[in-house]
């Protein structure tokens, strides 16, 4: 009878605890949502459409001028013609990042620099993640906001060498 007290006071109080209430060390965190759009910058930078497309969710949608590109095929087959062009490139860094209290939606805010040949332009970026039923990140919604003409964020990028996020 007291072993089966100790254990109902143990399950009573262990919501209780500190530790109960904490995120798990594996669970989701802004700095982990940020290393995913890294790794993002990564996949695209090493294997192009494919690698931008890859981290998509399959209903995942690019919002870029005029329209909408939904699914990972299509966002694919959008990308493929800036992304395989040599003297096309497009780095960003993430600024910062925040996680749902459910811990299945997140997005991350940075910003981005496009350039192809001569051409050098800027802008900032948002992306929403969705956590999918492995628990990894995938791109829901991606869009980029060009920096305005003549903007210091946008000289500033026009020195170092594009205009929106995406590859149009």
């Amino acid at each position: 009878m007291a072993r089966r007290l100790g254990e109902v006071v143990l399950l009573v109080s262990l919501p209780l605890s500190p530790t109960a209430c904490s995120p798990a060390a594996d669970g989701p965190s802004a700095a982990a949502l940020m290393e995913a759009d890294r790794a993002f910058a990564a996949a695209t930078a090493t294997r192009g459409a494919a690698g931008w497309a890859s981290i998509f969710a399959e209903d995942g949608m690019m919002i870029v001028p005029g329209a909408r590109i939904v699914g990972r095929d299509s966002i694919r087959r959008y990308m493929e013609p800036a992304l395989s062009d040599t003297s096309f490139s497009l780095d960003w860094e993430p600024t910062d990042a925040d996680i749902s209290d459910g811990g299945d939606l997140g997005y991350t805010i940075g910003r981005y620099t496009r350039r192809s040949g001569e051409r050098t332009a800027g802008g900032t970026y948002l992306t929403v993640w969705r956590r999918d039923g492995a628990g990894a990140w995938r791109v829901a919604v991606d869009l980029g906001v060009p920096d305005p003409p003549g903007s210091a964020a946008s000289d500033a990028a026009a020195a170092d060498g594009p205009d929106d996020r995406d590859g149009g």
